[in-house]
């Protein structure tokens, strides 16, 4: 059943205890959030942590779009050679490796992602082999030069699906600075009971809300309905101002020029 406009009028009345008048910075520091939410105590699990330099913040600055290269298409993305990727398991890992992201991002204009969820590494292992198959015949047997990165793309990916039952976290983005619509999204999930573990502001302005496990979730569908209601209510997937990023990779840093939302 959605929530007709009475409601939401109720919901945005009882949500929004106020507006905060802050200005909204491009910097983002969440190495104590993600510190705290890491606690990997499997040796084949880990965390993997991913330097880009995204198009989006750096088209305006030179930085050419690689049409061609459908893995560099959106910016240039870290790898363990050069010392732009990592894996982590505990949160001593990852603050030991604070000083060198930062200064790294800060240099390039550059963010640090990592999953929301951790990634095995015998998974990656055991299909490592088949994609590099897949990519040679997808490029007539010759395999693209990304496919050095293997390990980095497979790490990287998102597992929307929910079969991918060892992926639970995700986020909802929330492409807008406006505030009411994020009070709005928040009085959503209480209205479900769901838990909100964390959010930080992104450096374009909008809000990412972290969600500890879809799958404790009975309503799910429904809530993913009633978040359209800021687009009319259409289905417009991740062009939505408030979607789902299913298994998605948080921000761990960034200090970015970009244009951020209007």
């Amino acid at each position: 059943m959605k929530i007709n406009e009475k409601q939401l009028r109720n919901l945005i009345k009882e949500s929004i205890e106020k507006v905060l008048s802050e200005a909204v910075t491009n910097k983002v520091d969440n190495f104590d959030m993600i510190s705290n939410m890491l606690n990997l105590t499997d040796p084949d699990q880990f965390y993997f942590v991913q330097i880009i330099k995204r198009w989006k913040d750096n088209g305006d600055k030179g930085m050419v779009k690689n049409v061609g290269d459908t893995y560099h298409q959106g910016g240039d993305y870290g790898n363990f050679k050069n010392g732009t990727a990592f894996k982590v398991r505990t949160a001593q890992e990852l603050q030991s490796l604070k000083q060198q992201i930062v200064s790294y991002c800060d240099k390039n204009n550059a963010r640090a992602y990592i999953t929301s969820n951790p990634r095995s590494q015998s998974a990656i292992d055991g299909f490592k082999q088949s994609y590099l198959d897949r990519l040679k015949r997808k490029n007539r047997g010759v395999l693209p030069k990304y496919a050095d990165y293997a390990e980095e793309i497979l790490a990287a990916q998102a597992k929307e699906d929910a079969s991918w039952t060892d992926r639970p976290r995700f986020f909802l983005d929330i492409d807008t600075k406006d505030q009411r619509i994020w009070n709005i999204t928040k009085a959503i999930l209480k209205h479900y009971n769901i838990t909100i573990e964390n959010e930080y502001t992104t450096p374009s302005g909008g809000l990412h809300v972290v969600i500890p496990n879809r799958f404790a979730i009975q309503n799910l569908r429904k809530v993913i309905e009633e978040l359209r209601v800021f687009d009319g209510f259409k289905d417009m997937g991740k062009h939505q101002t408030v979607h789902a990023n299913f298994d998605g990779k948080l921000i761990l840093y960034a200090n970015v020029d970009t244009a951020g939302y209007k």
